[in-house]
């Protein structure tokens, strides 16, 4: 059979092509291990641990060298789901970028009650404990504890082992909305200290509104310290 000088050409250009060998490509499930470890920081940054990923099929045909470590890479980070675009960059290669459908199974870091917890109750560190639990979406607002000598009020009865979250308690602040504070403000050039309470609550150097043991209205104040406040004329 004798060929035309075009399908002589391609069977020519065929052969000049490197061989890629099946060994030298990196496998679905290496892949997905890699990924693992990439991806880790991240959770860490959110109080979490990434435990597996399991990665769709779609790019399995496509070859990634063993020797080109490819970067990777999720597409948003600012909230963590357990099922997310994942985006593999190789260095080097015609592969410019690959995306996958990712699966993410991942613990974050929670806090359980340690005793029965009654209604506006002080809670600090001495009555949670650290504990994990799998969970399929994280965002960083969902921190308690940070600080160790922060003290939260609990906003509900809570109970025994209960894994809290900011609808069970929310940070106590320096100043509490219906707290007796005293109140220091100039009038006609006297300085005058009076006992006020505080209607909203606030931290220091924040704008609050108090109300002044000898007057009807209520007036703006900025908290000084846990009972002092200083009212603006």
């Amino acid at each position: 059979m004798k060929l035309s000088s075009s399908a002589v050409f391609h069977f020519l250009l065929l052969c000049a092509l490197p061989v890629v060998n099946a060994s030298d490509c990196m496998s679905h499930s290496e892949l997905e291990i890699l990924a693992l470890s990439k991806l880790q920081p991240i959770f860490s940054a959110h109080e979490a641990r990434l435990n597996q990923v399991i990665l769709d099929s779609g790019n399995a045909t496509q070859c990634i060298s063993q020797d080109m470590e490819p970067e990777v890479n999720l597409a948003d980070v600012d909230t963590l789901f357990s099922k997310m675009w994942l985006d593999v960059f190789v260095s080097g290669q015609n592969v410019k970028s690959l995306r996958y459908t990712a699966e993410l199974i991942f613990e974050k870091q929670v806090w359980r009650s340690t005793r029965k917890i009654s209604n506006n109750s002080v809670i600090s560190l001495g009555d949670v404990k650290s504990d994990w639990q799998e969970s399929a979406r994280l965002t960083l607002e969902e921190r308690l504890f940070e600080e160790p000598n922060t003290q939260y009020r609990a906003l509900r009865n809570i109970n025994k082992d209960q894994v809290l979250t900011n609808k069970d308690v929310a940070k106590v602040k320096l100043v509490e909305t219906g707290q007796t504070v005293l109140a220091t403000y100039r009038s006609g050039g006297i300085t005058i200290e009076v006992k006020a309470r505080a209607l909203s609550s606030g931290e220091q150097h924040d704008t609050i509104a108090v109300l002044l043991s000898n007057q009807r209205e209520p007036v703006k104040a900025v908290v000084q310290s846990r009972m002092d406040v200083y009212v603006q004329e």
